[in-house]
């Protein structure tokens, strides 16, 4: 992986990557009366401009690589606290996808747009935040989130999935 990286920063430019301002520095933020932080791998400044970059690693990239990102969690919480931080003068976020495979491949992009969910990321974390108030801290008091993208990942089965399937 560290190969495939080396390789990535040597090859790889992009037009917002003028001025770094952080490496994975934490950044709080609140939500629903509690603080949370967001730890973007890099943020750059440019042309008026502050864009987050977070970095992901696969066997493979193509074009489509980035489109399940759309409505990831921590990539819509980036997004909506990027918004609320430096208003006007947030540029994105961009994926940086590098491929750790024998054939090196890269692809720099926005995510999928998802404005709705982007919107509405407060009121996701309070219904989280209230389920897990409702249900409390044990595994058991929770239902299983059944799908293939959270069952099975591309490393594997979830830890948890002789305990949905049998109890």
């Amino acid at each position: 992986i560290t190969e495939a990286y080396q390789h990535y920063a040597e090859k790889v430019t992009w037009e917002h990557a003028s001025k770094l301002v952080s490496v994975e520095q934490e950044y709080p933020f609140e939500v629903a009366g509690r603080t949370f932080t967001q730890k973007p791998d890099a943020v750059f400044y440019s042309g008026g401009k502050y864009y987050q970059v977070d970095y992901k690693s696969s066997f493979r990239v193509t074009n489509s690589s980035a489109d399940c990102y759309s409505t990831d969690l921590k990539i819509l919480a980036y997004q909506w606290w990027g918004y609320q931080l430096w208003k006007a003068a947030y540029g994105g976020l961009y994926l940086d996808m590098i491929s750790v495979g024998e054939t090196r491949s890269y692809l720099h992009t926005k995510p999928v747009p998802a404005p709705k969910l982007v919107q509405e990321f407060p009121n996701i974390i309070e219904q989280i935040l209230a389920e897990i108030a409702f249900r409390g801290p044990g595994r058991e008091a929770w239902r299983p989130n059944v799908s293939e993208h959270v069952c099975f990942r591309r490393y594997g089965p979830c830890e948890f999935i002789e305990n949905c399937r049998w109890g």
